[in-house]
């Protein structure tokens, strides 16, 4: 085992959390190999990973325009997550529908109220665990194509859990609307200083606050919304 697995395994406990999921195990075990393959397949680049905490609860808030950000952001934070994902995903595909479960995935509908997705995402986040949420829903074609919904923030609120805004860029080149198929890209993944939801309690609209300023982030990367990237 090493050290950054023997680190994941002292932090786990120093969480509070003692019952590990088959997923988490399978993260960590995966973990070298797919960060080789990382390695050999694209171009990675993680800058800021200081801002994820290596323990208790946080929640990741990626951009997204490719199938490939969910790995690359289980990389880039090199923590076990647990990611929100539409229920429109499921039932395609026996072997897609086993893994995500595997991992933990947490299915949302987006036609009806997501409370039993809510109720699991609160109960792991209390629990001292991370949580992977994309605000924009779906994977979009460019930066501000999609308004950003405010689960994330409402999570936040509810357990105090930092929002960690992530932003990548260069997946858009594979995987994607634009382009769909795999195709080697320099990928760069900017992890940006955590929004502390309790600043925002006294906002008239906090959860729209927190989301505010989860966009002014990104678009400190990625420019401003509402304009399709070159």
């Amino acid at each position: 085992m090493d050290a950054k697995t023997v680190g994941w395994v002292r932090c786990r406990r120093e969480s509070g959390v003692t019952r590990r999921s088959g997923g988490e195990i399978s993260t960590r075990l995966l973990h070298p190999p797919v960060a080789v393959a990382a390695r050999l397949l694209t171009d990675l680049e993680v800058v800021g990973r200081e801002h994820v905490p290596e323990s208790g609860p946080v929640i990741l808030v990626p951009n997204h325009v490719s199938l490939l950000d969910p790995p690359i952001v289980i990389l880039a934070a090199h923590r076990y997550t647990r990611f929100l994902a539409l229920d429109e995903l499921f039932g395609r595909n026996r072997t897609f529908d086993a893994a995500t479960k595997h991992f933990g995935t947490i299915p949302m509908s987006r036609v009806y109220p997501p409370l039993s997705a809510m109720k699991t995402s609160l109960e792991h986040l209390r629990a001292g665990g991370a949580l992977a949420i994309f605000p924009e829903g779906r994977r979009v074609a460019y930066w501000g194509e999609s308004t950003s919904k405010r689960g994330a923030a409402w999570l936040g609120i509810a357990t105090g859990a930092p929002l960690v805004p992530i932003v990548i860029e260069g997946t858009e080149g594979t995987l994607s609307l634009a382009h769909p198929r795999v195709r080697r890209v320099s990928i760069r993944v900017t992890i940006r200083e955590a929004i502390e939801p309790d600043a925002f309690v006294s906002c008239v609209a906090p959860t729209l606050a927190i989301m505010g300023a989860w966009e002014r982030s990104v678009s400190e990367i990625l420019g401003e919304r509402n304009s399709p990237q070159p």
